[in-house]
């Protein structure tokens, strides 16, 4: 294994050394040649005969360099840089040309790679979570009210009922947008976030970039506030500092600890941070969040199919929502 490395490497390094081995070969070649020719004399020949029997017995000068060389260096790395030497060679004579060539390559590879960001991203995977084929979100429409109009949002214990009895999809996730104020330095600004059920991580299976993701444990009572930081507000408001993973930032009057950052394709609600909201907690009628303009008690519900289980939910799988349904809008 040594030998091979080491022959390798001596390979290699006659690429550079390539003036000085040939003229050792040629010497050598010519000191062997004149070594035959001068036995050749000895043995009666003519000096014209000698020399041509010498050169027969070696095989021609040329064809001995060439074999030598074959064995010395790396023929394919020797062939392309003489291919390349010669097209710097061509492009020097004509600069015009040159230019063209560079500026039609890098006006082509950009264009391609941007249509194949365009199309990877828009078409062949427009979501970064896992299994984002199967997510869909659903919208109740209760028969018993007049006005027959879809509710896309829905209170914490609603899609709690749901996911205890649901046999239809392979898990259920709540999620809204949370607009609250931000404490540093004096200066307090509204930032946008996302508050999600503590299965949210799982669900949709994207890892953090930096740090770690929201848990379970995270929203069991008594846990420390965390929250996950997007990409972009990461870079914009901390300019992409690492060593953010561990700080405290004021949210809503409630020192939160950062433990992480989303990446980029992560961008669910376009939120500049994420946080959690326990399973436990106790949420007011639908009627008084949405007057007190409280997103964080109206949820959005989105459950994500079952791969094995493509049926459509059963009327036992639709009681429980329906009946707090009725339930909110009497409230």
């Amino acid at each position: 294994m040594i030998d091979r490395l080491r022959q390798s490497l001596q390979r290699f390094l006659s690429l550079f050394r390539r003036a000085r081995l040939d003229q050792e070969h040629d010497a050598e070649v010519a000191a062997h040649l004149d070594l035959a020719i001068d036995e050749n004399r000895k043995n009666g020949m003519s000096a014209e005969e000698a020399r041509r029997q010498a050169l027969i017995q070696l095989g021609g000068v040329a064809q001995t360099k060439e074999n030598y060389r074959d064995h010395r260096g790396i023929a394919w790395l020797e062939t392309l840089l003489r291919d390349l030497r010669f097209a710097l060679r061509m492009l020097r004579k004509s600069p015009g040309f040159c230019a063209v060539a560079i500026v039609a390559l890098a006006l082509g590879i950009g264009f391609s790679s941007i249509v194949f960001s365009i199309f990877y991203n828009g078409i062949l995977n427009p979501f970064p979570y896992r299994a984002a084929d199967r997510l869909i979100a659903i919208s109740v429409m209760d028969d018993r009210n007049a006005t027959r109009q879809f509710r896309p949002v829905f209170h914490l214990d609603e899609i709690i009922a749901f996911r205890n009895q649901n046999h239809t999809f392979e898990d259920i996730v709540g999620v809204s947008s949370w607009d609250v104020l931000y404490s540093r330095k004096g200066i307090t600004e509204l930032v946008h976030g996302c508050v999600m059920t503590p299965n949210a991580t799982e669900f949709y299976g994207v890892p953090p970039m930096l740090g770690r993701g929201l848990m379970e444990r995270d929203a069991q009572p008594g846990a420390d506030p965390v929250v996950l930081l997007g990409y972009e507000y990461w870079k914009k408001e901390f300019q992409q500092d690492k060593s953010v993973v561990g700080k405290t930032m004021m949210i809503d009057n409630q020192a939160r600890t950062v433990i992480g950052v989303m990446p980029p394709r992560f961008y669910l609600f376009g939120a500049d941070f994420y946080a959690l909201i326990s399973w436990d907690r106790t949420e007011p009628s639908m009627a008084d969040a949405m007057a007190n303009n409280d997103p964080q008690r109206a949820l959005l519900f989105l459950p994500q199919w079952n791969s094995q289980k493509r049926h459509q939910p059963g009327h036992s799988e639709r009681r429980p929502v329906r009946d707090r349904a009725a339930s909110c809008a009497s409230a």
